[in-house]
């Protein structure tokens, strides 16, 4: 995976899992405010590679492909005020109807954009609120009616629902739906671990989690949550130092689906007590491999 970050130095960086930087990153942003945006990733063309979305506190929406290139149309500036007073980000979805992807940020002028993916403002937008809106905005169907609401809240108290000609499409339809991506704000881009409600009351997960272990940093022993499908799972739950080599195994084999836990004593697969470092934790069910990473101080 790779990391998109910005930085009180007016910096937008695209780095690797190792935590360098990409070739022509970092971008210049003005972000002079304690309150900066976070990043937005979307699709814009549908080309299969991500684009990286940030607006800025002199008023711009800034669109950069992952290669560092100026996407064709951007930068927006939006008139009457800062974007969102530093604070608000973008979302990304259809809400249009057009199947292609559509981007809405608030404004400090009380005005709700939207944009298309070339940065022509859409037929109908801005819309005008009775404040500053300083959220960023969330995409979702309320009603279940198949189409998609712009939800934001201004600073006169209020929320303010539009309804959209947008397709929901089974929530493909939304890129970006809110701020850091999803209800959980995990700020990662395809995160998507679906819950629903049978009629009965009860719960129903349909994908594998796994929660960052407690206490964190640890010693001597700590505790890591985990949830898979509904139907149970085969699961390898283990433990890896950072040159990869495994550690030791906490679980192997088949488990009951939903959410259950292990106890990590910070020993290896053979009883001995490990050094102090950094570890992974890392669990494999079906075709889900999550990781975390866990500090043992002595």
């Amino acid at each position: 995976v790779e990391v998109v970050a910005a930085s009180n130095n007016d910096r937008v960086w695209l780095l690797t899992s190792e935590g360098m930087p990409f070739p022509n990153w970092p971008k210049t942003c003005v972000l002079n405010d304690d309150f900066a945006s976070s990043p937005t990733l979307a699709d814009l063309d549908g080309d299969g590679d991500l684009e990286i979305l940030m607006t800025s506190s002199d008023a711009q929406i800034h669109v950069w492909t992952w290669e560092g290139d100026v996407y064709p149309g951007w930068p927006q500036t939006v008139a009457g005020g800062d974007v969102g007073d530093k604070r608000g980000s973008v979302s990304v979805g259809d809400i249009d109807g057009d199947s292609d992807v559509e981007i809405v940020v608030g404004a400090s002028n009380g005005k709700v954009y939207g944009y298309d993916s070339d940065g022509q403002i859409l037929a109908g937008w801005p819309i005008q609120t009775d404040a500053e809106v300083f959220s960023s905005p969330t995409l979702a169907d309320l009603d279940g009616d198949g189409d998609i609401e712009v939800i934001v809240s201004g600073m006169d108290g209020m929320v303010y629902i539009w309804d959209t000609a947008g397709s929901h499409d089974n929530g493909d339809g939304i890129e970006w739906g809110n701020f850091r991506h999803d209800n959980r704000r995990t700020g990662c881009y395809g995160y998507g671990l679906e819950v629903g409600v049978h009629e009965d009351g009860a719960w129903s997960v349909f994908g594998a989690k796994l929660d960052q272990n407690v206490p964190n940093p640890f010693n001597p022993v700590t505790s890591i949550a985990y949830t898979v499908p509904d139907g149970g799972a085969d699961i390898d739950l283990a433990v890896f130092n950072i040159a990869g080599g495994r550690v030791t195994t906490l679980v192997s084999g088949r488990v009951p689906g939903g959410r259950s836990s292990v106890v990590w004593d910070g020993t290896d697969s053979s009883g001995e007590a490990v050094a102090s470092g950094v570890y992974l934790v890392r669990l494999t069910a079906e075709s889900a491999t999550l990781t975390r990473k866990v500090v043992l101080l002595k």
